[in-house]
């Protein structure tokens, strides 16, 4: 990985479709220690000018508070264009969840401890891979609302299969954040580019967005 995908280089942009959007979406990566995954996702997605205007942020189940981002993930997103030093890790608190309206996970052992102590996120919880899956599906050219995401993924694939987890590549050496960075990167590029994050795309068939 040392070019940076099309959804990542400056100067790309998606076509905003026509109409307001219903609010500033807010999207939280969750993985565990938040310094591995979660914070690469986030680096790299607040860097692409397709996510533009989105609050973006990251945070673990169990948190090494305050620490930096890995190394070995620090240079694959620096070889992309994101900058992550300014990263902080931060323990998921429930205060995070109430006001995402994304939460994207990376292993089943996330999604349950949302779950487990925050049963009323169930409809904003998946699986970044689970997402991906769903996303890749789609029509050339087709976009969704982000207001739409998580309930277009959930009726399709209403729970995460085995291949929708990245594992956790953490004290494996370079070779293996290498290997996860990728996964994370390739899904990424579908939420950029399939997913309308103005929320101003509405295809027929779906709901309103929230009030």
């Amino acid at each position: 990985m040392t070019q940076p995908p099309p959804w990542l280089k400056t100067g790309t942009h998606n076509q905003a479709p026509r109409g307001n959007p219903p609010h500033r979406p807010h999207v939280v990566f969750v993985c565990t220690g938040n310094i591995c995954r979660s914070a690469f996702a986030a680096s790299c997605f607040s860097a692409s000018p397709m996510t533009e205007g989105i609050d973006i942020a990251s945070a673990g189940t169990m948190a090494v508070v305050g620490h930096g981002i890995d190394d070995a993930f620090a240079r694959i997103a620096q070889s992309l264009g994101a900058d992550s030093r300014g990263h902080r890790a931060r323990q998921l608190t429930g205060r995070i969840l109430d006001e995402a309206d994304i939460l994207l996970v990376f292993g089943p052992e996330h999604r349950e401890w949302i779950l487990a102590g925050h049963p009323e996120s169930s409809e904003r919880v998946l699986a970044l891979g689970q997402a991906g899956a769903v996303l890749s599906l789609l029509p050339h050219g087709v976009t969704i609302p982000w207001w739409s995401l998580a309930e277009t993924v959930l009726a399709r694939r209403p729970v995460p299969r085995p291949e929708d987890w990245i594992d956790d590549p953490y004290g494996r050496g370079e070779h293996a954040a290498r290997i996860t960075a990728q996964a994370i990167t390739d899904n990424l590029g579908l939420l950029a580019d399939r997913v309308s994050w103005d929320g101003r795309a509405e295809p027929s068939g779906l709901s309103s967005p929230p009030r």
